[in-house]
């Protein structure tokens, strides 16, 4: 990438702190078109923004901007694995094992189980059967 002279990058040191400070990524018309139409065939935010090197929120007030409809969020922890993770954790295994095996995000598993009132182990700690 070439720094133009007299740019605020062109100014700076290397190794000085604000020298890493990302650089701000402007869609043409035409790039949040695109954004807007492949939004529309289901993929989604977060990969949206990978895709055209902008941040999640960035994406997000674009398809604001453009009046385009959220799509709504689906559950994906069902009641069904749930219901399994809940016998599996009751019968001592740990969150960790659970979460690799069932493909769980950890927050959301101590928040759903602490929901449903049970009592959580501590981290590293075998259930008291």
């Amino acid at each position: 990438m070439e720094i133009l002279p007299g740019t605020l990058a062109g100014r700076l040191r290397p190794n000085h702190p604000t020298a890493n400070l990302q650089r701000q990524r402007r869609l043409t018309r035409a790039e949040v078109d695109n954004l807007v139409d492949l939004y529309a065939t289901g993929i989604n935010v977060r990969q949206l923004a990978a895709a055209f090197g902008i941040n999640r929120d960035t994406a997000l007030r674009h398809l604001q901007r453009r009046d385009v409809p959220s799509r709504a969020s689906v559950r994906k922890l069902t009641d069904d694995l749930l219901a399994t993770a809940t016998r599996r954790y009751l019968a001592g295994d740990p969150m960790a094992k659970l979460c690799g095996d069932l493909g769980i995000n950890p927050t959301t598993l101590r928040r759903e189980l602490t929901k449903t009132g049970i009592q959580l182990r501590r981290p590293g700690r075998p259930s008291a059967l």
